[in-house]
C-alpha cells in the first residue's frame, strides 16, 4: 500500500522526456516564425510613421523660415572662384533652419561669420598649407539632432559621430537633403561679390548659374519663384546610409570625389564647396539606384519600395522607386517634380 503510493507520486513528479522537450521547443519556434514577420512589420510601420512626422516638421520649419525671411534658406553658402580662394563658412540649409526646429540654443552657439575648417597658406604648398578646425563650430556641427534622422536609417555611426580634431571635422548626419533639381549645379563657379576692398575681383571660374531646384549654392528661392505649383514641386528628398558607404578604399566615392559621409547627408553644411552632395540631392540619379561602386547619388532609403519626399505645399508623399524616371530628355516624372519653374505638368505619381 505504501509502496503503491510512493510509486504514484514518483510517476506524477517525473520531468519532460526528450521527445516532449523537442516537441515543446519546436512549437515555440513555429510560433516565433509565425509572429516575427508581424512584429517586424509593426516596427517598420512605426519607424516609417516617425520618419514622416520628422519630415513634416522640417517642411513646416521651412514655411516658418520663409515667413520670417521671405525666402527659403540657401542650399549652402560659400564664396568661390575669386583669387583662387573660397570663404570657408559653408553652412547648409539645415543650420539656418535650427531655430525653427526647436534648436535655437544650438543655432545661437554657431559662429556663422566663419566655418568649421579654416585653411591657411597655399594649398599647392604642402608646408604652408595648414587646415585648422574651429573647435567651437566643429563641436556644433558634430551635434546630433534626433528629429532630423529617420528611425529607419540604422547605420550605427549615425548616432556616434567622430569627435572633431586638428585638420578634420565630423558632421552629424541627417536623413533628408535639399533638392538641387534635375542635375547637380555646375561647379566650381565664381560668385560675383567684392572680396575685402577689391573693386574688381579676379575671377578664376565661370560665373555661377542658378540651378533649377529649390536648393543650391547661395540659393535664395522664394515661394513666388515656384511656378510649377506647390503640390507639384519637390523641395526635400530622403537620403540614407543604405547606398552611401564606400565598399573598399578608393571605391564608393561621390560625384565630387570625396568619401561620402555616413547617412548620405548632414545638417550643418559642406566640408568643401565642391561637395554639394553632402547637403543636397539631385533627381538625375533616380531613387534607390546605385552605381558600379554601390553608391547612390540620388534619393534612397531603407523603406521598402521607395522614399519619402517633402513638397512645397508642406505635404509628405511616398515616391515609389518604380516612378517614371529618365536620365535623358525629356526626362521622367521624378525629374520634372524637382524643378521649380520648368512649366512641367506631372500627374499620376
Amino acid at each position: 500500500m505504501i509502496f503503491d503510493s510512493l510509486e504514484k507520486n514518483r510517476s506524477r513528479s517525473r520531468g519532460f522526456t526528450a521527445i516532449e522537450f523537442i516537441v515543446s521547443i519546436s512549437i515555440i519556434f513555429i510560433l516565433l516564425a509565425i509572429l516575427m514577420p508581424g512584429i517586424q512589420k509593426a516596427r517598420d510601420t512605426a519607424r516609417s510613421t516617425q520618419c514622416q512626422n520628422n519630415f513634416k516638421q522640417i517642411a513646416l520649419a521651412l514655411h516658418n523660415y520663409h515667413d520670417a525671411h521671405q525666402t527659403l534658406p540657401p542650399g549652402y553658402i560659400s564664396i568661390m572662384g575669386i583669387d583662387g580662394n573660397q570663404l570657408n563658412n559653408e553652412w547648409g540649409w539645415g543650420a539656418f533652419l535650427l531655430p525653427y526646429l526647436d534648436q535655437a540654443p544650438l543655432y545661437e552657439r554657431i559662429n556663422f561669420s566663419t566655418g568649421v575648417v579654416q585653411r591657411y597658406g597655399d594649398e599647392e604648398d604642402s608646408i604652408g598649407y595648414d587646415p585648422l578646425v574651429n573647435m567651437s563650430n566643429a563641436t556644433m556641427a558634430a551635434t546630433q539632432v534626433p528629429s532630423i534622422i529617420c528611425p529607419s536609417d540604422v547605420y550605427e555611426d549615425l548616432n556616434n559621430p567622430s569627435p572633431p580634431g586638428r585638420g578634420f571635422a565630423s558632421y552629424s548626419p541627417t536623413s533628408y537633403a535639399g533638392v538641387a533639381g534635375i542635375h547637380w549645379m555646375s561647379l566650381p563657379c565664381a560668385t560675383v561679390v567684392r572680396k575685402l576692398n577689391q573693386e574688381l575681383p579676379e575671377m578664376t571660374a565661370p560665373p555661377c548659374v542658378p540651378n533649377d531646384g529649390a536648393f543650391y549654392l547661395n540659393s535664395r528661392v522664394r515661394f513666388k519663384d515656384i511656378r510649377d505649383g506647390f503640390s507639384q514641386t519637390m523641395i526635400l528628398g530622403e537620403v540614407s546610409s543604405r547606398l552611401d558607404l564606400p565598399r573598399e578604399e578608393g571605391q564608393g566615392r561621390t560625384r565630387s570625389g570625396h568619401v561620402p559621409l555616413a547617412g548620405g547627408s548632414n545638417w550643418a553644411g559642406v566640408s568643401d564647396p565642391l561637395f554639394q552632395d553632402q547637403v543636397l540631392t539631385a533627381t538625375i540619379d533616380g531613387i534607390n539606384l546605385a552605381d558600379e561602386s554601390g553608391h547612390s547619388f540620388g534619393m534612397n532609403s531603407y523603406h521598402d519600395g521607395g522614399v519619402y519626399a517633402a513638397f512645397a505645399d508642406g505635404s509628405i508623399r511616398f515616391l515609389s522607386d518604380e516612378i517614371d524616371s529618365s536620365q535623358q530628355r525629356p526626362f521622367g516624372v521624378l525629374q520634372h517634380l524637382s524643378t521649380i519653374s520648368g512649366n512641367d505638368l506631372t500627374v499620376g505619381f
